[in-house]
């Protein structure tokens, strides 16, 4: 899953994935958004799609994601960053540029 917008990464995504492996990008994509793919990294049943909020069942995946942070094996903190709302437009600049990955406003 790439979740940071940038094409390198998504490609990066593909270029690791194993033999019918998926990848895609998790957020929303710029319109015109072009990546561009050695196509034998799509050999051997791999693909790209586009991964959106209802392709997991919640109740399922919501577990297991607790279950993988309780483990040590989901860093959970490491992808939220904390901002006041009144640093909103620097909180969108730092998501925008990849400097952090989900920015949470605080009133």
């Amino acid at each position: 899953m790439e979740c940071v917008d940038n094409p390198k990464v998504l490609r990066a995504a593909v270029e690791v994935s194993r033999r019918l492996g998926q990848s895609g990008p998790v957020d929303v994509v710029p319109p015109r958004t072009e990546i561009t793919l050695d196509m034998e990294f799509l050999m051997n049943g791999r693909s790209v799609r586009e991964i959106l909020e209802g392709d997991a069942v919640p109740d399922i995946f919501i577990s297991r994601l607790i279950q993988l942070h309780s483990q040590g094996k989901f860093p959970f903190s490491d992808l939220i960053t904390f901002d006041r709302f009144e640093e909103i437009n620097k909180a969108v600049a730092d998501m925008e540029q990849g400097r952090v990955i989900k920015p949470v406003l605080r009133p």
